[in-house]
C-alpha cells in the first residue's frame, strides 16, 4: 500500500530529526499548517512542495507517492535536530554554489 502524503511527510521529516516547528520554518509555514499536511487534511501548494523536496532531498514524485526515493537517503539517526539541522544547511549551501535551485 502507498503511504498517504502525510505520512510520507512525516517519515521524511522524524528521519531527518526535523521538530514540525524546524520543517515549518524552513519551508515558511506555520506549525499547524505542518500538522495539517500530515494529517493529510491539508495539500501543499505546488511552491510548498518544491520546497519540501529540497529541504529533504527528494523528488516531488517521491513526496507524492509515485517514485522510490533514488540514491542512498540520509541516515541522521543519532543526530540531535540541531546537528541534522547543520547537516541538510550544508548541503543546501553547497547545492546553491553549484547552482542546483537556480537561485
Amino acid at each position: 500500500m502507498i503511504p498517504s502524503f502525510g505520512e510520507t511527510l512525516q517519515n521524511l521529516r522524524d528521519s531527518r530529526g526535523f521538530s514540525q516547528g524546524q520543517l515549518a520554518k524552513r519551508i515558511g509555514k506555520s506549525v499547524s499548517m505542518i500538522g495539517l499536511y500530515e494529517n493529510s487534511s491539508r495539500m501543499p501548494s505546488f511552491e510548498t512542495l518544491i520546497k519540501m523536496a529540497r529541504v529533504f532531498g527528494v523528488s516531488t514524485d517521491y513526496l507524492l507517492g509515485l517514485e522510490e526515493p533514488k540514491g542512498v537517503p540520509f541516515n541522521m539517526e543519532g543526530l540531535t535536530p540541531d546537528q541534522a539541522q547543520s547537516v541538510l544547511t550544508v548541503i543546501d549551501e553547497y547545492k546553491k554554489a553549484n547552482g542546483c535551485y537556480g537561485e
